[in-house]
């Protein structure tokens, strides 16, 4: 595929939900709701047989409860419709990169442009995914893990005169090599960092990678996973070096 002259080489789209989860999901919202109902429901007839102020007291309770159930499995279906409906999309091109992601809520659509010339370096690291599981196909009797560490890349850059960073998470290692392949092709400086970034803000992201801490440059050979892996190796042979030391000046000081 071909825009303006450049290759895409990949594009990156959020998943929706399967619909066996989606179904599912759904049901359990119902079920809070009937179970509101219920909730108002049986102190009200309560109160038709036996009109005390305790059968007064379990309606109030129950009201109560029934708003909050009621008020929270709406706002989850309606968090859940607008992530399976905006989806955020990230796609690389031959000289550039075009985004658009949408902010925490799904409220909010932010579009851009990067020219690969305006990256001033990419970082690797791992995110955890919660029920990715909710999102891809599995077998009937597959096992699935609750929690899942995917590929993340935080792409630093300028724009209007000002730094920014774009992170682009991943589902499969291979699309993160695909990336990372085109951008080490573009002689983009790749680096690796084992910090969790992706919860934080823009700027906090930035202050972190500017600071050098828990980064490393990441020796890309066409594999993603054994590369993080040997970063991650090495990583912690620094950090021990770094305590052994500290212990021994500490000891010397003493």
């Amino acid at each position: 595929m071909q825009m303006n002259g450049s290759m895409l080489i990949h594009e990156r789209k959020d998943r929706k939900m399967e619909p066996f989860y989606w179904i599912l999901t759904f049901e359990g919202a119902a079920f809070l709701i009937v179970l509101a109902l219920a909730l108002v429901a049986g102190p009200a007839v309560l109160i038709a047989y036996y009109p005390a102020w305790w059968s007064w007291l379990l309606l109030a309770a129950g009201a109560g409860l029934a708003f909050w159930l009621v008020r929270f499995s709406l706002r989850y279906l309606a968090k859940l419709i607008r992530k399976n409906r905006r989806l955020n999309a990230y796609r690389i091109y031959e000289d550039r990169i075009e985004f658009a992601a949408y902010d925490a809520a799904r409220l909010n659509l932010t579009e851009g442009r990067i020219p690969l010339e305006g990256v001033e370096s990419v970082y690797a690291s791992m995110y955890s995914a919660a029920q990715s599981y909710h999102y891809k196909k599995t077998k009937w009797r597959e096992r699935v893990r609750q929690y899942e560490w995917l590929p993340v890349l935080y792409i630093v850059y300028r724009s209007g005169g000002s730094r920014r960073v774009l992170a682009v998470p991943f589902y499969e290692d291979h699309e993160v090599d695909r990336w990372l392949g085109a951008l080490q092709q573009h002689g983009v400086p790749l680096q690796a960092t084992g910090k969790l970034l992706l919860p934080l803000s823009e700027a906090d992201q930035l202050q972190t990678l500017d600071s050098g801490a828990g980064s490393l440059p990441l020796s890309y050979d066409g594999s993603f996973r054994p590369c993080f892996d040997r970063f991650l190796h090495e990583m912690k042979s620094i950090n021990a070096q770094q305590a052994e030391q500290g212990s021994s000046q500490g000891g010397e000081r003493a």
